[in-house]
């Protein structure tokens, strides 16, 4: 979650693990099973379906169920080397 001037929002990301990339990104004023569906399935229409590793949301699972993609819980690790790897995109002005 983050502050977007009074409002607080949830900021949705997806990056590629091996390459270190943002490949998408989407903001919402809720988060839910419709809003992860939503921003998996433009994953999908841009990368091909993949097999998609998340944290604890149970939003996730539901949404990749309906989608059909493999689900899995990440690990706190990859949790770890996620979020640095956002933070470095704000911070370079990229996000």
């Amino acid at each position: 979650m983050i502050k977007a001037g009074s409002v607080y929002v949830w900021l949705w990301v997806a990056t590629e693990p091996k390459d270190k990339m943002i490949l998408g990104i989407r903001i919402s004023i809720e988060r839910s099973m419709l809003v992860a569906e939503q921003f998996i399935q433009s994953l999908i229409r841009k990368y091909g379906k993949q097999n998609i590793s998340t944290d604890g949301g149970t939003w996730y699972p539901q949404a990749c169920r309906f989608l059909n993609v493999e689900h899995h819980i990440h690990s706190s690790i990859e949790k770890s080397f996620i979020e640095r790897t956002i933070r470095a995109s704000i911070d370079n002005g990229l996000v």
